[in-house]
């Protein structure tokens, strides 16, 4: 980065949680590869945030931490991954959009989720793009819903999906 910094107590920010980002960075463009123009972008947050060498981090969701090289690493390493298996980027960007959506309704019938889902411009850009050889996409955003349900952040509840 160049430039001096002041020295920073704490930054609240939403591009690193601890123990690792939940960050989706564009999911719906395909990767450029690693090096990329993409992957340069997704990592200018990253870059900022150690330039500030904060004390502490206040992220936008999960714990307050300290240990800010440790969770930079984290997400520079999920960061590469995503860069490596764009499809798994774009599947973990798919459950975080749906997760947001249960987290507004908080409990919604089943259809009507699915419904939702298959009429998001980006979900249908994402299984286009990545999943459309498979299943169909009311098939594929079911098969989200489950992985959500598998690790706890919703359930079902006979007709109904829940937050969790």
């Amino acid at each position: 980065m160049g430039r001096k910094l002041p020295p920073v107590t704490a930054v609240a920010i939403d591009d690193i949680g601890h123990p690792a980002t939940d960050g989706v960075a564009d999911a719906q463009q395909r990767t450029d590869g690693p090096g990329g123009q993409q992957q340069r972008i997704a990592q200018r947050p990253l870059d900022l945030i150690e330039a500030l060498a904060p004390a502490v981090v206040v992220p936008g969701h999960g714990a307050v931490f300290q240990d800010v090289a440790a969770a930079l690493a984290i997400a520079r390493r999920r960061l590469d991954g995503f860069v490596q298996h764009p499809a798994r980027h774009a599947l973990h960007a798919a459950k975080v959009l749906v997760k947001f959506k249960l987290l507004e309704w908080r409990q919604v019938p089943r259809d009507r989720l699915l419904a939702w889902a298959c009429g998001v411009p980006l979900l249908q850009a994402l299984h286009a793009g990545h999943f459309a050889d498979g299943a169909p996409m009311a098939a594929w955003v079911q098969a989200v819903v489950d992985d959500l349900v598998r690790v706890g952040a919703a359930e079902i509840a006979g007709d109904r999906v829940l937050d969790r």
